[in-house]
């Protein structure tokens, strides 16, 4: 058996090798990652949107009126990619766009009634998707697994390229 505290096996064998690989944090992490979407599109298979626009229309739910630049930094998302994805939506119709008053470079983002309405079915399935996803653990583990998450994300948060406005930190 391999330790997966350890550097890989000096002669390894193939199952070694996977074994050693599917230990690694980076691994798990993807691992998990890829679960995690794959529930998503399965819980919401037909509403045409994706975890990342699910985000923008909470965003938005939540804090109508705020701009792009802001939307991106609360949700850790580069600009060019709230742009696109805040476009898209737009062109759908579910965002509408509001010149700021203060600035007319800027543009004031809200629900329309149909964001409004895809973002409030997408919540109650993925409210059950939640629990689904969470489901092999134990209430315990449930709560330690979400703490130990948002330690390891709020640890590295202010290192990465696109950091995460966290609670409480101006915009």
């Amino acid at each position: 058996m391999v330790d997966s505290t350890l550097n890989a096996p000096e002669e390894p064998g193939a199952d070694a090798v996977l074994e050693y690989l599917h230990t690694r944090p980076g691994f798990l992490v993807r691992r998990a990652h890829q679960i995690c979407m794959s529930m998503f599109a399965e819980t919401c298979e037909g509403l045409m949107i994706t975890p990342t626009q699910y985000g923008i229309l909470t965003a938005l739910r939540h804090t109508p009126g705020i701009d792009q630049i802001s939307v991106a930094r609360k949700l850790g998302h580069d600009r060019s990619t709230a742009a696109m994805v805040i476009n898209a939506l737009h062109q759908r119709g579910l965002i509408i766009k509001v010149a700021d008053a203060g600035d007319r470079r800027k543009n004031r983002l809200e629900l329309s009634p149909e964001g409004l309405a895809l973002w409030e079915k997408c919540h109650v399935l993925l409210s059950e998707g939640k629990d689904m996803l969470l489901e092999p653990l134990t209430p315990s583990e449930r709560k330690q697994f979400l703490s130990l998450l948002t330690k390891f994300t709020h640890s590295y948060n202010s290192s990465v390229r696109t950091p995460l406005l966290m609670k409480g930190e101006k915009q």
